[in-house]
């Protein structure tokens, strides 16, 4: 009888095994395959109140020994000593050279320290085959996409790899925990010394349920990275004591919604890096008064996330360590005439990279700047009020007003918002008034229409000063740093500059 919850494969479909028997009106035996990719499977496993599947027991792979993938991948005697990229019917063939002394090296398998068995039919480990030899230099293993389903077979496989550091499991399913039999739980207790020693973890596309996530840190309690992205979790209960090493988490792509069930992160006392892109998160909130959570945190991906109030920014400012944020394409709009991403600095002043790009002194005085002149006008901004009166208390302007009670003008702080600028490329060159919002990537747009240049064709923008004292400076095309960043003064001219 077939083990149920174990993976198998039918041709490239995987899948795992959640009936076997019998089915009314057929004869033989039955195996019904929960298949990974849900588009495949005609229904949802059951005919007129019985069991129903389409895969014979007969045409199911029930998966290869790990050792036996090994030796095929690394020490058997065919060499790969050519490859055809097969994108098209006229692709190139590819030579490799000089590869015996690589040859050599990787039929020494307990000697590897990095083993890829990545969608491969890898099942289990015949612990049996190895004796008493071990992969004792083997610290990095990358088990993604196999058939491996079973937590016994995982146990066995660890048992195997003693020095282990970095296991990547990606789009597995192992049973769910809460399902394992009495006899499993026992086998896993007492085993936990098998999983000690790994300290990066990825899980990603694993469909894992809350049950099982909620007890992995029970096992793997000297993690420092954790990869759980798309596994449509919606909830964590994580036990921080165990977890208290973890300085990167990744749980890109699960439909948490609300940061409240996020709050069992507040405590981890190094977490640096937290990454929550396509979370649906559509606010940030972290409690009325004091607030003493993710102290460490210093970089936060809130990517994708229907964020659309801006008193979410102004929680982020209650994180004491956080410099580096990335808030592309969430639904925070600039207003006023100020970009989103000045808004974001002016109510961010730690932030030193945002979207992957850095804010230097004078990016933050302009926007700090741009900000008091535009949000100071009545009537005031309930959202931007707090950040209003930091700013004006930091440039000393809290009680700077006009005789009759209104505030100063414009230019008073952010000066000109245009600049008079050449445009030159190769001989030519014109002259154009450019606002200083403008990203650069746009400038090198209008260039392009305006000198009939490919975009891809250049090599960079260099700034050059209308002043001689000061030097001109080549930056890279594609960057998102608005004009406003580069100081630019009426008459400097901006050259687009070809390899």
């Amino acid at each position: 009888m077939i083990e149920l919850n174990r993976r198998v494969m039918l041709k490239e479909a995987k899948g795992v095994v959640k009936y076997c028997g019998e089915v009314e009106g057929t004869t033989g035996i039955w195996i019904g395959v929960d298949w990974d990719n849900k588009e495949r499977g005609k229904h949802n496993g059951s005919f007129n109140g019985k069991q129903y599947f389409e895969a014979l027991e007969k045409d199911l792979e029930f998966g290869t020994d790990l050792l036996d993938e090994i030796n095929e991948k690394y020490a058997s005697n065919s060499k790969m000593d050519e490859i055809k990229i097969q994108d098209s019917s006229d692709a190139k063939l590819f030579e490799f050279v000089k590869m015996d002394k690589i040859y050599s090296k990787q039929k020494q398998i307990f000697k590897l320290k990095c083993i890829v068995l990545s969608f491969s039919k890898v099942s289990h480990l015949n612990l049996n085959k190895l004796g008493q030899l071990k992969f004792n230099f083997c610290t990095e293993l990358d088990l993604c996409s196999t058939l491996i389903g079973k937590w016994t077979d995982l146990i066995n496989i660890l048992f195997a790899f003693p020095a282990l550091k970095i296991l990547n499991f990606d789009c597995n399913r192992i049973e769910p925990l809460e399902d394992c039999t009495n006899k499993e739980i026992q086998n896993i207790d007492n085993n936990l010394d098998v999983f000690e020693g790994i300290t990066q973890l990825s899980l990603n596309e694993c469909n894992l349920t809350s049950q099982t996530l909620n007890k992995l840190s029970r096992l793997f309690v000297s993690l420092e990275e954790l990869y759980l992205a798309k596994n449509n979790l919606d909830t964590l209960n994580f036990d921080e004591e165990n977890l208290k090493n973890l300085r990167l988490l990744d749980l890109q792509g699960n439909p948490f919604k609300e940061f409240e069930k996020l709050k069992t992160l507040f405590n981890l006392p190094i977490l640096q890096t937290l990454n929550l892109s396509s979370c649906q998160l559509e606010n940030i909130y972290f409690g009325d008064g004091f607030f003493n959570g993710f102290t460490n945190l210093n970089t936060l991906i809130l990517c994708d996330n229907p964020i659309n109030k801006w008193e979410s920014i102004d929680q982020l400012g209650r994180l004491p360590s956080l410099e580096k944020l990335n808030l592309r394409r969430t639904l925070l709009f600039g207003s006023r005439g100020v970009e989103s991403r000045e808004i974001v600095i002016a109510k961010l002043p730690k932030i030193i990279y945002l979207d992957k790009c850095d804010i230097s002194t004078s990016l933050r005085e302009s926007a700090e700047k741009l900000f008091i002149s535009r949000f100071s006008l009545p009537p005031i901004c309930q959202e931007h009020k707090s950040t209003l009166e930091r700013l004006k208390a930091t440039y000393g302007l809290s009680n700077e007003t006009e005789k009759d009670g209104k505030p100063p003008p414009i230019s008073q702080y952010s000066g000109i918002q245009t600049r008079r600028l050449f445009l030159s490329f190769e001989e030519k060159s014109t002259r154009r008034s450019l606002s200083l919002s403008l990203p650069l990537h746009k400038v090198v747009g209008l260039g392009a229409r305006l000198f009939g240049f490919e975009p891809d064709q250049l090599k960079g923008v260099e700034i050059q000063r209308s002043d001689p004292n000061f030097p001109s400076e080549l930056i890279a095309r594609t960057k998102d740093n608005l004009l406003r960043q580069f100081d630019l003064e009426d008459g400097d001219t901006i050259r687009f500059v070809q390899f």
